[in-house]
Protein backbone atom coordinates (compact mmCIF):
# COMPACT_ATOMS: atom_id res chain seq x y z
CA UNK A 1 0.00 0.00 0.00
CA UNK A 2 0.99 3.55 -0.30
CA UNK A 3 0.22 6.08 2.45
CA UNK A 4 -0.66 9.33 1.56
CA UNK A 5 -1.18 11.99 4.23
CA UNK A 6 -3.01 15.12 3.44
CA UNK A 7 -2.91 18.34 5.09
CA UNK A 8 -6.44 20.14 4.77
CA UNK A 9 -7.53 23.63 5.37
CA UNK A 10 -11.16 21.92 6.53
CA UNK A 11 -12.69 19.61 8.44
CA UNK A 12 -13.98 16.64 6.88
CA UNK A 13 -18.03 15.76 7.53
CA UNK A 14 -17.34 12.08 9.01
CA UNK A 15 -14.38 13.34 11.57
CA UNK A 16 -16.19 16.27 12.38
CA UNK A 17 -19.58 14.20 12.76
CA UNK A 18 -17.05 11.51 15.16
CA UNK A 19 -16.12 14.66 17.48
CA UNK A 20 -19.45 16.76 17.65
CA UNK A 21 -22.14 14.17 16.42
CA UNK A 22 -22.87 16.12 13.35
CA UNK A 23 -21.10 15.96 10.01
CA UNK A 24 -22.73 18.50 7.74
CA UNK A 25 -20.28 20.22 5.23
CA UNK A 26 -20.86 23.60 4.97
CA UNK A 27 -19.00 26.70 2.40
CA UNK A 28 -16.37 25.25 0.34
CA UNK A 29 -14.62 22.06 0.34
CA UNK A 30 -17.22 19.29 -1.10
CA UNK A 31 -14.60 18.93 -3.76
CA UNK A 32 -11.84 17.67 -1.58
CA UNK A 33 -14.11 14.99 0.09
CA UNK A 34 -15.12 13.73 -3.51
CA UNK A 35 -11.24 13.72 -4.30
CA UNK A 36 -10.20 11.99 -1.06
CA UNK A 37 -13.31 9.57 -1.98
CA UNK A 38 -11.65 8.55 -5.50
CA UNK A 39 -8.21 8.09 -3.72
CA UNK A 40 -9.36 5.42 -1.37
CA UNK A 41 -11.67 3.36 -4.29
CA UNK A 42 -8.05 3.44 -5.97
CA UNK A 43 -6.36 0.26 -5.45
CA UNK A 44 -3.46 0.04 -3.23
CA UNK A 45 -3.76 3.70 -1.52
CA UNK A 46 -4.07 4.35 1.77
CA UNK A 47 -5.15 7.81 3.19
CA UNK A 48 -4.49 9.74 6.37
CA UNK A 49 -6.14 13.46 6.24
CA UNK A 50 -5.00 16.28 8.35
CA UNK A 51 -6.21 19.27 9.65
CA UNK A 52 -6.76 21.79 12.59
CA UNK A 53 -10.04 22.15 14.50
CA UNK A 54 -11.67 24.86 17.30
CA UNK A 55 -13.35 21.34 18.45
CA UNK A 56 -10.76 19.61 20.01
CA UNK A 57 -8.02 20.27 22.77
CA UNK A 58 -5.33 17.74 22.33
CA UNK A 59 -4.13 15.76 19.17
CA UNK A 60 -7.28 14.05 18.21
CA UNK A 61 -7.27 10.05 16.11
CA UNK A 62 -10.08 9.15 14.45
CA UNK A 63 -10.50 6.09 12.40
CA UNK A 64 -13.13 6.62 9.77
CA UNK A 65 -14.89 3.97 7.57
CA UNK A 66 -11.86 4.15 5.04
CA UNK A 67 -9.98 7.23 6.37
CA UNK A 68 -7.98 7.93 9.03
CA UNK A 69 -7.79 11.52 10.66
CA UNK A 70 -5.24 13.74 12.77
CA UNK A 71 -7.75 16.76 13.88
CA UNK A 72 -4.69 19.12 15.68
CA UNK A 73 -6.04 21.80 18.33
CA UNK A 74 -6.24 25.72 16.34
CA UNK A 75 -4.65 27.03 19.60
CA UNK A 76 -3.26 30.22 18.74
CA UNK A 77 -4.18 29.33 15.19
CA UNK A 78 -3.11 29.02 11.55
CA UNK A 79 -3.05 32.29 9.96
CA UNK A 80 -0.10 33.66 11.32
CA UNK A 81 2.84 30.95 12.14
CA UNK A 82 1.91 28.86 14.64
CA UNK A 83 5.31 26.67 16.24
CA UNK A 84 2.63 24.44 18.60
CA UNK A 85 1.63 22.44 15.41
CA UNK A 86 5.62 21.24 14.59
CA UNK A 87 5.56 18.48 17.63
CA UNK A 88 1.98 17.41 16.71
CA UNK A 89 3.35 16.90 13.07
CA UNK A 90 6.00 15.09 14.08
CA UNK A 91 4.28 12.53 15.97
CA UNK A 92 1.54 12.16 12.75
CA UNK A 93 5.43 11.88 10.54
CA UNK A 94 6.62 9.26 12.63
CA UNK A 95 3.27 7.03 13.41
CA UNK A 96 2.06 6.94 10.03
CA UNK A 97 5.33 7.36 7.84
CA UNK A 98 3.78 8.30 4.64
CA UNK A 99 4.82 7.68 1.17
CA UNK A 100 3.26 11.37 -0.48
CA UNK A 101 2.30 14.29 1.62
CA UNK A 102 -0.39 16.57 -0.11
CA UNK A 103 -0.42 20.12 1.53
CA UNK A 104 -3.84 21.13 0.13
CA UNK A 105 -3.23 25.26 -0.23
CA UNK A 106 -0.81 27.80 0.91
CA UNK A 107 -3.15 30.68 2.82
CA UNK A 108 -2.61 28.86 5.89
CA UNK A 109 0.31 27.81 8.24
CA UNK A 110 0.03 23.95 9.30
CA UNK A 111 1.75 23.00 6.07
CA UNK A 112 4.63 25.19 6.44
CA UNK A 113 4.46 24.05 10.32
CA UNK A 114 4.71 20.29 9.07
CA UNK A 115 7.34 21.36 6.75
CA UNK A 116 9.68 22.96 9.44
CA UNK A 117 9.09 20.05 11.66
CA UNK A 118 9.44 17.19 9.18
CA UNK A 119 11.48 18.11 6.19
CA UNK A 120 10.32 18.48 2.67
CA UNK A 121 10.57 14.68 1.61
CA UNK A 122 8.39 13.54 -0.42
CA UNK A 123 6.03 16.73 -0.08
CA UNK A 124 3.94 18.29 -2.72
CA UNK A 125 1.84 21.60 -2.15
CA UNK A 126 -1.17 22.50 -4.62
CA UNK A 127 -1.71 26.01 -5.11
CA UNK A 128 -6.01 27.30 -3.80
CA UNK A 129 -4.72 30.82 -4.30
CA UNK A 130 -1.44 32.99 -3.46
CA UNK A 131 -2.37 35.53 -1.12
CA UNK A 132 1.14 37.24 -0.99
CA UNK A 133 0.55 38.05 -4.98
CA UNK A 134 -3.30 39.00 -3.75
CA UNK A 135 -2.51 41.50 -1.03
CA UNK A 136 -0.46 43.85 -3.96
CA UNK A 137 -3.95 44.42 -5.73
CA UNK A 138 -6.51 44.02 -2.70
CA UNK A 139 -7.04 47.78 -2.36
CA UNK A 140 -7.49 47.49 -6.28
CA UNK A 141 -5.98 51.27 -7.03
CA UNK A 142 -8.12 53.33 -4.39
CA UNK A 143 -6.44 56.07 -2.61
CA UNK A 144 -5.89 56.25 1.27
CA UNK A 145 -8.56 59.44 0.55
CA UNK A 146 -10.99 57.12 -1.31
CA UNK A 147 -10.85 54.29 1.42
CA UNK A 148 -11.32 56.86 4.03
CA UNK A 149 -14.28 59.17 2.07
CA UNK A 150 -16.24 55.87 2.16
CA UNK A 151 -15.20 53.99 5.62
CA UNK A 152 -17.96 52.82 7.75
CA UNK A 153 -18.79 51.65 11.11
CA UNK A 154 -18.03 47.76 10.13
CA UNK A 155 -14.63 48.78 9.08
CA UNK A 156 -13.96 50.78 12.36
CA UNK A 157 -14.65 47.83 14.51
CA UNK A 158 -13.33 45.01 12.36
CA UNK A 159 -10.62 46.87 10.06
CA UNK A 160 -11.12 48.19 6.37
CA UNK A 161 -9.70 47.03 2.95
CA UNK A 162 -6.20 48.77 4.47
CA UNK A 163 -6.09 46.06 7.66
CA UNK A 164 -7.61 42.91 5.90
CA UNK A 165 -4.90 43.65 3.05
CA UNK A 166 -1.74 44.20 5.46
CA UNK A 167 -3.45 40.84 6.93
CA UNK A 168 -3.44 39.25 3.74
CA UNK A 169 0.44 40.43 2.92
CA UNK A 170 1.70 38.85 6.61
CA UNK A 171 0.28 35.57 5.49
CA UNK A 172 1.74 35.57 2.33
CA UNK A 173 5.53 35.96 3.86
CA UNK A 174 4.60 32.78 5.49
CA UNK A 175 3.10 31.42 1.86
CA UNK A 176 6.50 32.47 0.07
CA UNK A 177 8.52 30.78 2.85
CA UNK A 178 6.63 27.35 2.57
CA UNK A 179 6.60 27.61 -1.60
CA UNK A 180 10.54 28.27 -1.12
CA UNK A 181 11.66 25.17 0.81
CA UNK A 182 9.65 22.51 -1.04
CA UNK A 183 9.98 20.73 -4.44
CA UNK A 184 7.10 20.30 -5.49
CA UNK A 185 3.97 22.23 -6.32
CA UNK A 186 0.47 21.47 -7.94
CA UNK A 187 -1.00 24.40 -10.01
CA UNK A 188 -3.61 25.35 -12.66
CA UNK A 189 -2.53 28.14 -14.51
CA UNK A 190 0.08 29.65 -15.72
CA UNK A 191 -0.92 32.60 -13.26
CA UNK A 192 0.13 29.68 -10.95
CA UNK A 193 2.95 28.83 -12.31
CA UNK A 194 4.55 32.28 -12.92
CA UNK A 195 4.16 33.12 -9.76
CA UNK A 196 5.57 30.23 -8.09
CA UNK A 197 8.64 30.04 -10.12
CA UNK A 198 9.30 34.02 -8.87
CA UNK A 199 9.56 32.34 -5.51
CA UNK A 200 11.39 28.95 -6.26
CA UNK A 201 13.18 28.84 -9.86
CA UNK A 202 14.40 25.07 -8.52
CA UNK A 203 10.92 23.79 -7.75
CA UNK A 204 9.46 21.12 -10.18
CA UNK A 205 5.94 22.07 -11.63
CA UNK A 206 3.11 19.65 -12.02
CA UNK A 207 -0.16 21.20 -14.11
Amino acid sequence: FMKVLWITNILFPEAQKAITGKGELKGSGGWMTASAEFLVNSEGISLVVSTVSTRVDTLTVIQGERIKYYVLPYGKGNKDYNPEYEPLFRQIQQKEKPDVVHIHGTEFTQGLAYVNACGNRNVVVSIQGLKSVIAKYYTAGLSIKDRIRNITIRDLIKGGIGHEAKAFARQGQNEVDLIRKVNHIIGRTAWDKAHTWVYNHDVIYHQ
